[in-house]
C-alpha cells in the first residue's frame, strides 16, 4: 500500500472532534480501497469455482455460507488495511473512525468518499470476468438447467408435466 502518497496526516477540529482533513481523507480511503480491491481480486478467484459448483448444484445452504465467510475475509482485509494506514500515519483508530462518521453525515463530502471508492476500485482494472463471460456462464447454466429438466420430464420423474 503506497501511504507515502497522503504525506504529513493534518487534523482539524470538527464538532468536538479532532478529525483528518478532507483532502487527506480522500487520499487515503483511495489508497486503502485500491489496496482492497486488489487484494479482494485473489479472493474471489479462489472462491469463484466453489461458489459455481455449489450454484450449479443448487446447494443454497453451503452457498450461502460461502458466500458469508468470502464476506468476511473481504472485511477482515478491509480492517488490516485501515489499520495499517493508522499505524502508518500514526493516527489512532478513533480518529479515523470520528473522521469517516462526520463526512460520511454530511451529502457532499460523503459523495464525495464514495466517489474515492469507486475511483480506486476502477483503477485496479477489469473485473476477473466480462460481461460478455457473465453473459456467457449464465446461458450455459440456463442450458444445463433446461437439460436437466428434459432428462426429468423423459424419466417421468415431473408428474405434474405428465399429468397434463
Amino acid at each position: 500500500m503506497d501511504l507515502k502518497k497522503i504525506g504529513n496526516i493534518n487534523l482539524t477540529h470538527e464538532n468536538e472532534l479532532d478529525v483528518i482533513e478532507l483532502d487527506q481523507m480522500l487520499k487515503l480511503t483511495k489508497i486503502v480501497y485500491r489496496t482492497h480491491s486488489e487484494a479482494i481480486r485473489l479472493t474471489k478467484t479462489k472462491f469463484a469455482e466453489e461458489r459455481k459448483k455449489l450454484f450449479l448444484e443448487r446447494n443454497w445452504v453451503d452457498y450461502e455460507k460461502l458466500v458469508v465467510s468470502q464476506k468476511a475475509e473481504e472485511d477482515m482485509i478491509l480492517d488490516r488495511l485501515f489499520n495499517e494506514a493508522c499505524d502508518y500515519c500514526q493516527i489512532p483508530q478513533k480518529i479515523l473512525q470520528d473522521s469517516a462518521s462526520i463526512y460520511t453525515s454530511n451529502p457532499i463530502s460523503l459523495k464525495q468518499l464514495v466517489t474515492a471508492r469507486e475511483q480506486a476500485n476502477f483503477e485496479v482494472g477489469k473485473p476477473p470476468i466480462d460481461r460478455d463471460q457473465t453473459v456467457k456462464a449464465f446461458t450455459d447454466l440456463r442450458t444445463e438447467e433446461n437439460r436437466l429438466i428434459c432428462e426429468q420430464i423423459l424419466e417421468g420423474r415431473i408428474e405434474e408435466l405428465n399429468k397434463a
